[in-house]
């Protein structure tokens, strides 16, 4: 698995290449250089906002679990686990056994209630990228961008998206372990390995805090909506400004289309979604008309500000990882 892992960074240089191959550097510097030190703050204002809303969101999830933990301290395992989620191959994610890791060790949660936690705190993040890509999609088909038959072909797919994070979470709502219940469905022999056996306990020990916690469905409901509401007007916020700032004047479908394909890219398998982010953003700019220059000054934008959170967050990963002492709540 590790192996086919590096075979995804071979199709990268020739992302970046089509990416890039028609590019005016000149014209992408002139882009750059609009914006101010002043700007830049206040964008990172913004998104650092954006991070403590997520990590509020895991907080408010612990707290419902029975096992409360100080945000900042959450702040700091979100930003450790982001780092690797962002630095290696996968969908956005493979953060979180470190996340879980730090978790247990400075705050001394169990694995259980950590694995219920970011179970439930990734579920609710699926369910609204998901949802919000779908909405983006319908909210954009007035721009007249397919055509009717690509128009055929693309109208399912919003329910495509959501489907899976929505059945999970009715299941649970109703008592169901689909995780535990997959498990059990492992050969004996299987099941019978030490690691298999202790991950399967795992499982269940921490899919039934899930559905004890989802007992109580108008609370997980509000919740899903509160944080999907919060989450999308932080990164439609963000994306208005920065895209004002670096001189591009679009509209608001326009604003969710250019959102909507930074997110996709970023569901695909590569290290920081490395070459399919810069090759999206040129086809959506040229596609819009404005440029592919403008595109890649918004994809520049964007991999600054994820490698200062990237390497924040590495710098507390290796801080937690060599102090041994656990921390109590």
């Amino acid at each position: 698995m590790k192996k086919l892992k590096y075979l995804l960074w071979i199709p990268i240089p020739l992302l970046l290449f089509w990416a890039l191959k028609d590019v005016q550097f000149q014209e992408l510097f002139n882009i750059l250089v609009r914006l101010t030190p002043l700007q830049v703050a206040a964008l990172l204002v913004v998104n650092f906002l954006f991070v403590l809303v997520l990590t509020l969101r895991w907080a408010v999830i612990l707290r419902g679990l029975g096992a409360p933990v100080g945000i900042i301290r959450l702040l700091s395992y979100r930003l450790a686990g982001y780092a690797v989620s962002y630095l290696t191959p996968g969908p956005q994610f493979g953060g979180e056994p470190l996340q879980l890791y730090l978790a247990k060790k400075k705050s001394s949660l169990s694995y259980e209630l950590g694995s219920a936690s970011i179970l439930l705190d990734k579920t609710f993040e699926l369910l609204g990228n998901f949802a919000f890509l779908g909405l983006a999609f319908l909210a954009t088909l007035p721009l007249g961008l397919l055509s009717t038959s690509g128009l055929k072909l693309a109208l399912p797919l919003p329910s495509l998206l959501i489907a899976l994070p929505a059945a999970y979470l009715t299941a649970t709502f109703f008592g169901i372990r689909p995780l535990s219940w997959c498990v059990g469905r492992l050969p004996a022999g299987l099941l019978s390995r030490p690691r298999i056996g202790k991950a399967d306990a795992l499982i269940r020990s921490s899919e039934t805090r899930i559905v004890a916690y989802c007992r109580r469905r108008s609370r997980t409901l509000l919740q899903i909506l509160l944080f999907f509401l919060l989450v999308w007007a932080i990164s439609l916020a963000e994306m208005r400004m920065v895209l004002h700032f670096l001189g591009v004047s679009v509209n608001l479908r326009q604003t969710l289309l250019i959102l909507a394909g930074g997110k996709f890219a970023f569901l695909l398998p590569f290290p920081g979604a490395l070459g399919a982010l810069e090759l999206t953003y040129v086809a959506v700019f040229d596609l819009l008309n404005y440029g592919a220059e403008a595109g890649i000054s918004l994809v520049l934008y964007m991999r600054a500000r994820d490698l200062i959170f990237a390497a924040a967050g590495l710098i507390i990963a290796g801080s937690g990882w060599k102090r041994g002492t656990p921390v109590s709540s």
